[in-house]
This record gives C-alpha cells, sequence and structure tokens, in this order.
C-alpha cells in the first residue's frame, strides 16, 4: 500500500514540461556530440576517395540520410498530431499525449541525423554529408517543446460558441 502511495505521489509531482523538454535538449545533444565525434573521426576532408560509394562515386549513405529525412519531416509531423489527437481532453492534449507525441516527433528527426553522421565516416570527410543533420537539428531545435498544446485553447473572436 505504502509503494502504490509513493508512486501515486510521484506521478502528481512530476512536471510534464520539464520532462519533455529534459527529453528534448538530450536528444538535441547527442545528435550534436555524434556529428562532432564523426566529424573529428572523418577527419573533415572530403578531397580521398570514397570507402563505399556508387555509380561515378555518389555518396550512397548521405543520400539515404536525405532520403531518410525527406520521409521522416512529414511523417515525424503527422505522427505528433495523430498522438495529440488520440489524447484529446476537453480543448486540450493531456500531459502523457503531449510527451509521447513529441518522444516520437524528436525520435523521427534523430534517425536521419544519426545516417548523417555514419555517412561522414563511410565517405571520408564532413561536407555535405553533415547537411541533412543540419536540417534535422534546425527542425528539432525549431520545435522547443512550449507546452502551448496542453493548455485549454481560448475562444476565438468571431466564432460563435456551440
Amino acid at each position: 500500500m505504502l509503494k502504490h502511495e509513493l508512486s501515486k505521489d510521484t506521478a502528481e509531482n512530476v512536471n510534464p514540461l520539464m520532462t519533455i523538454r529534459v527529453i528534448w535538449a538530450a536528444i538535441l545533444m547527442g545528435l550534436i556530440t555524434v556529428a562532432g565525434i564523426m566529424a573529428v573521426i572523418a577527419g573533415g576532408d572530403s578531397s580521398e576517395e570514397p570507402a563505399v560509394g556508387g555509380a561515378e562515386g555518389l555518396p550512397i549513405v548521405t543520400l539515404l540520410s536525405a532520403g531518410l529525412l525527406l520521409i521522416a519531416i512529414p511523417m515525424a509531423y503527422f505522427l505528433r498530431n495523430q498522438t495529440y489527437k488520440k489524447n484529446w481532453a476537453g480543448d486540450a492534449v493531456t500531459p502523457s499525449g503531449y510527451i509521447t507525441g513529441n518522444i516520437l516527433f524528436v525520435a523521427f528527426l534523430e534517425a536521419p541525423g544519426i545516417v548523417s553522421a555514419i555517412a561522414m565516416v563511410v565517405h571520408g570527410g564532413v561536407f555535405p554529408h553533415v547537411l541533412p543533420m543540419i536540417v534535422a537539428a534546425g527542425i528539432i531545435l525549431a520545435n522547443f517543446p512550449t507546452g502551448r498544446p496542453m493548455n485549454p485553447a481560448e475562444p476565438r473572436l468571431g466564432v460563435s460558441e456551440k
């Protein structure tokens, strides 16, 4: 009985906005750290012959990363919005739905960034292989968790109440 009371008390004292901000920052910093480590390993010089290449030396892993990013961007927004929709209560998203939706969002965008970091090592250089990672990190950065979807919607002017 005491264990149940402790877990209930802990669940009530958790700040969902702070939780998702910590997760958001950890994923973003992880992506930046991986980029830095891979850039050091790659050596920064892309003039050498790539270790892996397709027809005429196309950087296959970089193209894979860019393609994955093009798929991941709309999927991340779609899944986050669907998660919000599933967890809609009244005029707001529940805290658990907000956290889950944002974790899905950053995880989908982290994947092309990691593949981009792998491309830096495989193809032996930083630029242009780092570009998908920069775009993914920029989108994650632009979607800082504000908590706004958890706040009840305010009445809009000119819209009649039902």
